[in-house]
Formats: C-alpha cells, structure tokens, sequence
C-alpha cells in the first residue's frame, strides 16, 4: 500500500513538472517570436481558454451574484469601466457612464462633483461601491484602480479576471503624453517603463511599475530606494504572465473597442448600452514621429503578452461570431457604431491584427469605423 501512494505521488509530481516545462517553453517561444519579428499572430482555431457562460445570472435584477476582477494597466482604456458596472449592476441609470469630468457639460453624468478623476469619481462618490456592488469586484472601492496581481490576489480571484490590452507602443506614448505631458526623452521613457504590464500581470515588484510610470522624472535626478523596482527586467516573469493570461474570464483589445464590448456581451450576456461606446477621455491620434522613434526599439516583454492576447482575443471572436453584421444584432441601440460608411475615399484603420480574413465584406475592419481614442 506504501509503495503505491509513494508510486501514485510521483507520478503526480512529475505530470505536474512536465506541465510547467511545456508552459515555460511556450512564454519563451512567444518572448523569441517578440524579439526577432513583432508581426501580429494570426487567428488560431482552437480555443483560447475555457469559458463559462456568465459570471452572473443573466436572468437577475440588481447586482451581480458574482466576483469581477478589472485588470486595468494605465492607458489601456479606464472607459470599459461603464460597460463593466452596467453589467455588475442592471439597476444602474441607463446613462450613467465613467464621467470625463467636465462640469460644464449638458451631460450631468460627465460631472465630477467630489472633484476625483473619472472612473474613482464614478465608483466613490457618484455610484459607490459599497451601495451599488457590494462583493462584486476585486478592488473594494475603485474597481478602476491600477493594480498589480499578486499571487494571493491571483489564488483568491482567479478566473474572475477581466481586462483590455493595448499595443504596447501606442501604450507607451499614451503614457508619456499623459504623465510627462509629452516632454522630455521618449525612447529613455520607453525604456524606463519596459515590460510593464508584464510586471503588474506577475505581481513582481508590487505597485511599484505603477508609481515608476506615474512619477518616471523622480528617479534620474533624484534617486531613491524604488528606483531599482524600475529599472528590474521583465523577461524572467513574460511566462508567468502569459499562463495567467490564458486564464482570465475576458480579454479584449483597447484598438478594437468596439469589437470588444459587442465580443463581451456575447459571452456574457446583458444589455449593451450607448454609454458603453462613450470616451470618457478623449485624446489626438498617435503621432507618427513617436511611433517611428517607438518602432525602433520595441518592448519585446509586453509584446509577448499582447501577441498572446491578440490570440485569445480573436479566437473568441470567432467562437462568439462576433463582426460587424452580428454586433448590429447585439447592439441595437448603436447601430452608428458599427455601421459602415459607403465612402471609398476614406482609409480602413491600421490596427495590429485587424483581419482576419481577406474580402471586401469590411466585417472586422470598416471605413468610417468608430475608434476609441483615449487619451
């Protein structure tokens, strides 16, 4: 009998070793494909990863009955946070959205009058959370919160988890307008916040990616002892990231917004809302000279991670049959957003990964498409 629960345990041992070496080799394969080419992988067939149908009872009036985890790195859009609240609670008024703040707006909805920004003003003061979501979300009062996923976060919620991904490029000048207002060394920002996401999705080095982002001016001219928790290496947890990745509830992508919330609702169900399409940010396009200064040192770290969720994203787009046509379907109330402009002289979007398929039905790519540009 000893024998054979010594036999039985090693065996489980090893399986287990076995697993992990795979997974292993897979992050390394998808940080390698990164670093020599940062082409955008092709739609895969098999499914991305395993899905329940709804984290609530569709059938339900009020909260939702279950947990919803917001991983929201900076600049990957704070605006699916309606989306997400409309969806954790259906009582919510039909136009309440993450305000943009400003006060002047016809729009109260846009208004901030406990002086926060948008989604910590939404979820604090105009809808608390403890009134609206009680038990619904991993951040107990700002979903919307940056946050990095702890192990004990990850053990408590995992499977839960939602989130946008971002071209890490168009990430990075995000977040170099925003936090340096566009001044100073763009290539040296880069670097400086390298592998980013990839370091809040491990949990290495707590929140402090999040503060070096923030506050990146503090270090060169004043160092202090969080500076080396910025200047650390993501390579070694690019594998940890990804297996974790693969078991989130929901991957969506910031340049394909709009297929993302009509992809969610698929999944999940409820109603998709006008305000879901709402910017509550919004910013000037890219600018090319950025992304020419960008492009010629790419973030191979987070490249992976968002190669990956490009992946997952498009295979359930598939699944879901998730296009143009259908999100008509799902999204009634905004058939502009998906409507398809019968103008030739306007140029599709150049979107990392934006076909699936060649044609000229203009299904996932369309001329006069809506584009979320968040600042």
């Amino acid at each position: 009998m000893f024998f054979w629960l010594r036999f039985s345990c090693c065996l489980f041992i090893t399986i287990l070793a076995n697993t992990a070496e795979q997974s292993d080799d897979v992050g390394d394969t998808l940080l390698q494909m990164n670093i020599v080419s940062r082409k955008t992988m092709r739609l895969e067939s098999s499914s991305a990863n395993s899905i329940s149908s709804s984290f609530c009872d569709l059938h339900r009036k009020g909260p939702c009955t279950n947990r919803i985890a917001w991983f929201h790195p900076m600049k990957t859009a704070t605006s699916f946070g309606t989306a997400l609240a409309h969806f954790a609670n259906s009582t919510l008024p039909q136009d309440a959205h993450i305000p943009y703040c400003d006060n002047a707006s016809a729009d109260t909805e846009n208004h901030c009058p406990g002086g926060e920004q948008g989604d910590v003003e939404f979820f604090q003061n105009k809808y608390p959370v403890n009134v609206w979501f009680r038990n619904v979300f991993w951040h107990p009062t700002s979903p919307g919160n940056h946050k990095s996923i702890s192990n004990e976060a990850w053990a408590t919620w995992k499977h839960n988890f939602v989130g946008l991904f971002r071209q890490p490029e168009a990430r990075v000048q995000s977040s170099f307008k925003h936090f340096r207002e566009g001044k100073g060394d763009l290539q040296k920002y880069a670097r400086w916040v390298r592998g980013n996401v990839v370091k809040l999705m491990s949990g290495k080095g707590g929140n402090d990616p999040i503060l070096c982002e923030f506050y990146s001016y503090n270090c060169p001219r004043n160092e202090s002892e969080r500076c080396p928790s910025c200047t650390f290496s993501a390579k070694p947890y690019v594998r940890l990231a990804v297996h974790r990745l693969r078991q989130f509830r929901f991957v969506g992508i910031t340049e394909h917004f709009d297929l993302s919330v009509c992809l969610f609702h698929a999944m999940f169900g409820g109603e998709c809302r006008k305000v879901e399409f709402l910017n509550m940010r919004p910013g000037a396009p890219p600018q090319s000279r950025f992304e020419k200064l960008l492009a010629q040192d790419p973030d191979p770290y987070d490249g992976a991670l968002y190669s990956e969720a490009l992946r997952i994203f498009w295979s359930n787009v598939k699944k879901y049959d998730v296009r143009r046509s259908t999100c008509k379907k799902i999204c009634p109330d905004v058939p502009h957003i998906f409507q398809s402009v019968n103008d030739t002289s306007l140029a599709l979007p150049q979107f990392p990964g934006a076909t699936m398929s060649g044609g000229t039905d203009h299904e996932y790519d369309w001329p006069g498409r809506h584009f979320l540009l968040e600042a």
